[in-house]
């Protein structure tokens, strides 16, 4: 089989919009509790205001005919873990109904680092008592302890989830406090697109169909991955098979992973007609590096045949990544 694979990057973070839309994308978020004591005796008698922007892609890189789930958020908690110079952690959590009429969070005087995090419904917020460890080597929840099942139930869990992490400040109780912080998506997607037309027009087939389509990815990953302590929080696995027929000649497919090395996809083509009528190959496309968040991977595949030997099924491809 003669595939061409052509992989393209679009970094959500370089095409995206600041994006918004009432207080959903743009939100100040308080605490307007008492002041409260923290770790070493100290009391909570600054204030801080801090700022939260969505970064949303720009452009809509969904399924043709379907919604495009990359421009809603999907969070149900915000969290918001003040960590200090010293070790200590503030944490503070509001719900998406909250957030909108608070403005400002009891903290107290010091430098200190605001790691802010999106969550959705089903994911376990860790609160309480937390050192800078526990922070930085957070991760998400699984699908099965979040209570997850189903492809769209699992696409919908992972694109509720965005961080983003503040330079470091210092909070002073005779002044007045702001941070800003920009949340990011933690998942990458991977974008499947192919076209049998090709073949049909060379008379190597009169139809093919691409099937099976099983997506490999990371099913939870560092919720804040710029400063975790790995590179990748869970194995590769199968995360989900899909169709994605569109038509007799063409389809597409796409799922979510978080961060990792080894991602990719895995599918099958069986041709009727023509010289290879009855012929069924299936393939292996792996990325050759590491998947990162906010990413658009777009993979364009055009059948023209096959001349592959079924020995040695599945057949490998690897996917080079190239940056726009």
């Amino acid at each position: 089989m003669e595939v061409n694979c052509t992989d393209m990057i679009k970094n959500f973070i370089k095409t995206a919009l600041a994006i918004i839309v009432g207080a959903g994308f743009l939100v100040s978020c308080s605490d307007d509790d008492a002041p409260v004591t923290v770790a070493q005796g100290r009391a909570a008698d600054a204030t801080v205001s801090v700022s939260v922007r969505f970064n949303l892609p720009s452009t809509k890189a969904g399924d043709p005919g379907t919604g495009h789930p990359e421009f809603d958020q999907g969070w149900s908690t915000l969290a918001f873990y003040f960590v200090y110079s010293d070790g200590v952690v503030l944490t503070r959590t509001v719900t998406r109904d909250e957030f909108v009429s608070v403005n400002t969070f009891s903290v107290y005087e010091g430098d200190v680092t605001a790691y802010v995090a999106a969550f959705p419904a089903g994911h376990q917020v860790a609160d309480g008592t937390l050192s800078r460890d526990e922070v930085t080597g957070m991760t998400t929840t699984p699908f099965a302890e979040a209570g997850v099942a189903g492809s769209e139930a699992m696409r919908d869990y992972m694109l509720g989830f965005f961080s983003g992490v503040s330079r470091e400040m210092h909070v002073s109780i005779e002044q007045e406090n702001e941070i800003n912080v920009q949340l990011d998506r933690l998942v990458a997607k991977v974008d499947l697109q192919w076209d049998v037309q090709p073949g049909i027009d060379d008379n190597a087939f009169v139809s093919a169909a691409v099937s099976d389509i099983t997506f490999k990815g990371c099913q939870s990953g560092y919720v804040f991955p710029d400063v975790a302590p790995g590179m990748a929080a869970s194995a590769v696995e199968d995360l989900v098979t899909l169709d994605g027929r569109v038509s007799a000649r063409n389809g597409r497919a796409y799922f979510y992973t978080f961060p990792g090395a080894g991602c990719g996809f895995q599918f099958d083509v069986s041709f009727g007609g023509g010289n290879l009528d009855g012929t069924t190959s299936s393939y292996d496309a792996t990325f050759a590096g590491r998947l990162d968040g906010d990413e658009w991977h777009k993979v364009n595949m055009t059948v023209r045949g096959t001349n592959v030997a079924v020995d040695g099924e599945p057949v490998s491809i690897t996917l080079s990544p190239t940056s726009r």
